[in-house]
């Protein structure tokens, strides 16, 4: 009676492990092939970097165990490049500035960690825009039909949502750090993020509760027209503002962390052994400071939406529902309204 499901879940797995371990080895020939002949550190990190994505993009192993057919496989191969190409700029660029980060060569102006910050902040709507681009090459939509103008607008809100959303926390997280203040103010900035995430689900009208993230029951895989799309990217912008604070916040206050350790232990990095202990030093605390953080922005919603239920008489399934949508707008904010459907980037089993 299971057994289809299990073989489903388990030809996925098998078919996503693949590609990502051909990825992985693909990109390990390619960095030790151009440190043999002499490449520079930067060029072999771009080059292993955008062979691994375009691999990542393509998956010869689903093609090749008829997940998917050849010609979608050309497809991803040239959305992945296009993508890939994107990603390494962007890391290039990040990485002439990444000093900043462990130097700390001051606040002022954009250069050094605000230029670092804001290219770390390009990278997730680069990687969404992957499906609109391999709709374009392929000149098909979700279903394999012809691409249209609606189908189109269709795909292209979620990655547009994505880069607003990223957008709006890259100049918040960017201005905090350009003023200067201390990092006390991005656990501020993110307490305000979870107290305005908790006000927005108790004021929010029936209609733009966030949706059912379950496949087939709403959001994006029912939106069959571009007015629609836009009328539901409207309401997901309008839930981005929580999590936006809360992202800022958190991100900013991990850097500035980060920074201090870095420089508080820069002086034993004299050694290989001391660079490890330094290394780890600010490993240790940007991992500390994104759990402590989040598990604590968690709590602070679920509390005050719990309170601001119980105040208000509503039952224990209401208080359940407003503490979820809370943390719904705190942590993902309006993307349920925009989620992709399913497009020819997914991998059907």
């Amino acid at each position: 009676m299971y057994a289809q499901p299990q073989r489903a879940e388990s030809s996925f797995l098998i078919t996503h492990l693949g590609g990502l371990t051909i990825a992985f080895a693909a990109c390990l020939i390619a960095s030790l092939a151009l440190r043999l002949v002499g490449a520079t550190d930067p060029a072999t990190s771009a080059a292993s970097l955008t062979i691994f994505v375009i691999f990542m993009f393509a998956d010869p192993v689903g093609a090749w165990r008829g997940v998917r057919d050849w010609s979608t496989f050309r497809v991803r191969l040239g959305a992945g490049g296009i993508v890939a190409l994107l990603l390494s700029t962007v890391f290039n660029l990040a990485t002439e500035h990444s000093a900043g980060i462990v130097a700390s060569v001051g606040r002022e102006g954009f250069g050094g960690v605000s230029l670092t910050m804001i290219l770390a902040m390009l990278i997730v709507p680069i990687v969404t825009f992957g499906p609109v681009i391999e709709r374009i090459l392929s000149g098909k939509g979700p279903n394999g039909e012809r691409l249209t103008w609606d189908s189109f607008q269709i795909g292209l809100t979620f990655p547009l949502y994505v880069s607003l959303h990223f957008g709006l926390m890259g100049v918040i997280a960017v201005a905090l750090w350009t003023l200067g203040v201390p990092w006390v103010a991005g656990v501020l900035t993110l307490t305000a993020g979870a107290l305005v995430a908790v006000g927005d689900a108790w004021t929010a009208a029936p209609e733009d509760r966030l949706p059912s993230w379950q496949p087939k029951v709403a959001g994006l895989a029912e939106i069959e027209t571009a007015e629609t799309a836009w009328g539901a990217f409207r309401q997901a912008i309008r839930g981005a503002f929580p999590s936006a604070l809360f992202l800022a916040g958190l991100t900013f206050t991990t850097v500035a962390l980060a920074v201090s350790v870095g420089q508080a232990t820069s002086g034993s990095a004299d050694s290989l052994n001391g660079v490890f202990m330094h290394l780890a030093s600010i490993a240790g605390v940007i991992v500390a400071v994104l759990m402590g953080l989040s598990a604590f922005a968690m709590a602070l919603a679920s509390a005050m939406a719990s309170i601001l239920a119980h105040r208000n008489g509503l039952d224990a399934a209401q208080s359940e529902q407003m503490i979820k949508e809370s943390l719904g707008r705190l942590f993902v904010g309006g993307t349920a309204f925009v989620r992709p459907a399913a497009t020819s980037a997914a991998t059907s089993v």
